[in-house]
Parts: C-alpha cells; structure tokens; sequence
C-alpha cells in the first residue's frame, strides 16, 4: 500500500474528514456523507469524552505517566488535567525514579515481571515506540537513532524475550519475500533460528513464499 493509502480510503468512505492545506481553514467535513446537522452540532464539548479518552489510553498503553500521554496525545496540560481528576480513582499509581505511573485498578498484577520467552518483528510505528515520552526503559538511548530515524520514521524493530536486538525490513518480489535483520549486536543461532521461525509465519500471514532472511 502506498503511503497514507489507509487515510485516503477512510477519507473516501467518509471514516474521517481530510482538512484542507489552509492555514485558516478551521473546519471541513464532506456534507454529503455524514447529515444535514448543523455545523454548531459537531462541535463543542462532550460530557466525559476526555475523561474515556484518557482512561483508554492507561487501559491500552499503561502503566504510564502523563508526560506520556502529553506526548502521545499533543494536548497541553489546561486540555486534560480535569478530566484526568475524574478518573484518578479508577486507576492505581506506582512511582519509578521519581516519576508516577498508572494504569487501571486490577489491570495488572505489579508483583508478576517475568518476561514471556518470545520472538516479534514488530511492525514500523508500532505503538509501543509512539506512545511513550520516555523510552529508555525499553530501548538502549545508544540505538535510539537506528530505531527514531529522521522526518518522523520509526523502524521495524526485532524483540526477542522482551529485549530489542535490531531492526528489519523486507522486500517482495512477485509470490517471493526477503527479509534482512539489522543487529544491533550478537544474536546466538538458536535465536536466529527463532527469527527465521517468526519470518516464515509472517510470510504465510501475507500470502507469500518467504525467499531469505539475512542477517547484518
């Protein structure tokens, strides 16, 4: 798919609303596709919309702190600092470091870490490298620039047992896909061998025969 090709069908459905490239243009919605409503009536505030917004995203992306969901959101503190006070006692709170954290009452059991012995190749922007101001505490800062690259990209990432080890990409050819790791160090065959596992099933999920998987 090319790029943006999901929001341009949404648009064309009407799924959402494109705004036109006008600096002051404030509103724009295709009439047609939606009602006869006024304008008056898609706007405004409603009633508990920030307060569901904020707890959906503990719910999804907790435990995590405000600071993150400042960044992942774009609102300023004035926009969600009330609502957030509405939902403080539905979620629990811990500190780490000096900073709060939250996530839903009963969401997790906080006395559980053990990490679940897996291979992923998380797909480009995965939520779990946009959803967060502080990544540190799943990325290595040293990779940080192999992962964020520049005009906004963020990088297929390989996760194997919980812990980041590089990067991948992959090209199709007709019925035929080839993929390529990029280590960010060392990886032993055995996990090699779970990479490839891993390829192989992706393959399958988009209809193709997995070529190669090449490691750099």
């Amino acid at each position: 798919m090319t790029w943006g090709g999901v929001l341009i069908e949404a648009s064309l459905t009407g799924g959402i609303y494109a705004v036109p490239e006008r600096p002051k243009t404030r509103f724009y919605a295709h009439r047609k596709w939606i009602s006869n409503e006024s304008v008056e009536s898609w706007t405004g505030d409603h009633a508990g919309a920030m307060e569901d917004f904020l707890y959906r995203y503990f719910a999804c992306y907790g435990p995590a702190t405000l600071v993150d969901f400042k960044h992942w959101s774009g609102l300023p503190n004035y926009v969600f600092m009330d609502a957030f006070r509405g939902i403080e006692e539905r979620l629990e709170r811990f500190d780490v470091d000096g900073k709060q954290y939250f996530l839903p009452v009963g969401d997790v059991d906080l006395a559980r870490q053990d990490v679940v012995s897996d291979v992923k190749l998380l797909g480009k922007f995965d939520p779990l490298f946009v959803s967060f101001a502080d990544k540190g505490w799943f990325a290595d800062l040293k990779y940080e620039r192999e992962i964020w690259r520049t005009a906004g990209h963020i990088e297929a990432v390989i996760l194997v047992d919980g812990e980041i080890r590089g990067t991948w990409r992959y090209v199709i050819k007709g019925q035929n896909i080839a993929f390529t790791c990029y280590l960010f160090g060392g990886l032993s065959m055995s996990d090699k061998k779970r990479v490839k596992m891993e390829a192989e099933r992706l393959a399958g999920f988009l209809e193709k025969e997995l070529q190669a998987v090449s490691f750099e």
